[in-house]
């Protein structure tokens, strides 16, 4: 037979092992709070509330026996039980909280590398065929960039399917896991984008800084650009379509016609065209891209080469992008339409020269590149869309960079932001205003 103290020294002995280990648990998830991503006290607390559990009932059952038998409450039972009971409580809602938190710590863990999301087409939107270009940009920088300025960071290229709607969930998905850097590709998108993206931001949640958007691979003049909230950094239209119009004035023709994309770009750039063009110019058409060699060679046939004089359509501007260039060449080839070609920077691209090389020879033609200051550079760098996703990449990280050793503004470190992309680059609001030349065929050569 167990003596009539046993229970009383059990109860006192297990219910101060058990206040010990519960009172220390408790500190350590009260400091355990502050330490975001380690959150050390989750085991230690486990621990505690299972002794807690056991000793409670233990407890509770063997010291109702012992008042019943001595009618009497001892002291020992009164303070440590009560204070037990509030620190097994506290401890439990402790870790309550750290379980409910313990995915969002480890995603926040994930997220310590800074994040740039880059929005381009390249899943099976066959058709844009500029999503390729891009990625091969993307590949370049990861090959091309110093490691010590990336380790930081964490590139995530995701496929926009080239459609606003898409575009937007992708902003707000990411923008409420903590995302602040966004790079988005191709006026069809962006346009609608820009115009928007305060307002998509309002339905987030996100603390400090606001994201950040940069468009690039896009021409339109429709963009909504905002300083510290949304940018463009690529050559716009309306630079190739004056460049593009001086250069012809400077060449001495007098007349032209014109076969355009029917968009903000393809628009844009003949409205620029028009503006700084000073000799005459006939209805031309406008096509849209999804248009194929067939089509286009109808209209051409129809409303140009039939209803043109050869005479007042001595230039033919052009103003597409992607693969449809080629379709545009291949039709004027199919009606057998002459004329000095001026065409907007797509015409650059050697992939897209590849496909029409052999058309090609056949006609005078002009295009615009980015005027490099180091000719040999300058040589080596054709593929603008390549290569301006590349660029883009470098100033944002040069301009993230510059932030950890700064408190400046976005804007001014983004116009600081020292990237040798031998470009001498104005700034205008949000918009970068890119050196642009007219080159001739034997540039490619």
């Amino acid at each position: 037979m167990l003596p009539n103290n046993f229970w009383k020294y059990v109860g006192n002995g297990t219910s101060l092992i058990t206040f010990i280990t519960i009172f220390f648990s408790f500190l350590q998830s009260c400091f355990g709070l502050y330490q975001t991503y380690k959150l050390p006290y989750i085991d230690l607390s486990i621990v505690a509330i299972c002794l807690a559990i056991i000793t409670g009932v233990i407890l509770f059952l063997k010291y109702k026996k012992l008042r019943k038998e001595r009618n009497e409450k001892p002291i020992s039972f009164k303070i440590i039980y009560v204070v037990y009971i509030v620190f097994a409580l506290m401890s439990l809602i402790n870790l309550g909280y750290a379980l409910g938190n313990k995915s969002k710590a480890s995603e926040t863990n994930i997220q310590r590398k800074i994040r740039i999301v880059m929005m381009l087409p390249f899943g099976e939107q066959i058709q844009y065929k500029d999503g390729m270009r891009q990625m091969y940009g993307y590949v370049e920088f990861l090959k091309s960039n110093n490691s010590a300025s990336t380790d930081d960071f964490e590139f995530v290229p995701i496929d926009h399917l080239m459609d606003y709607k898409t575009a937007k969930e992708i902003i707000i998905k990411e923008v409420n896991r903590g995302t602040k850097y966004f790079i988005s590709t191709m006026s069809k998108v962006n346009e609608d984008l820009t115009a928007n993206f305060e307002d998509i931001l309002s339905q987030c949640k996100f603390m400090g800084q606001k994201p950040i958007l940069i468009c690039t691979v896009t021409s339109s003049p429709k963009l909504v650009l905002k300083p510290n909230l949304v940018y463009r950094f690529y050559i716009r239209s309306q630079e190739e379509g004056k460049q593009l119009a001086q250069f012809a004035n400077g060449a001495n023709f007098s007349t032209a016609t014109y076969i355009v994309v029917n968009d903000q770009y393809g628009i844009g750039a003949l409205e620029e065209f028009k503006k700084y063009w000073n000799g005459t110019i006939a209805q031309g058409i406008r096509i849209n891209y999804e248009s194929d060699v067939d089509e286009i060679a109808e209209s051409i046939e129809k409303n140009i080469k039939n209803n043109i004089p050869e005479a007042k359509r001595q230039v033919i501007f052009i103003a597409h992008y992607g693969n449809g260039i080629d379709n545009v060449f291949k039709a004027l080839q199919k009606v057998k339409l002459q004329g000095i070609i001026l065409a907007t920077s797509t015409l650059s691209i050697r992939n897209w020269q590849e496909p029409i090389k052999n058309i090609l020879l056949h006609y005078e033609w002009h295009t615009c590149v980015p005027d490099y200051k180091d000719i040999q550079i300058d040589m080596n760098n054709d593929d603008v869309i390549k290569n301006f996703i590349t660029h883009t990449l470098k100033k944002l990280v040069q301009t993230i960079n510059l932030g950890k050793k700064d408190t400046i503004s976005f804007d001014e470190r983004w116009k600081a932001a020292e990237v040798d992309l031998n470009l001498d680059i104005n700034f205008e609001k949000g918009d970068a205003k890119i050196p642009i030349k007219v080159v001739d065929k034997t540039f490619f050569n």
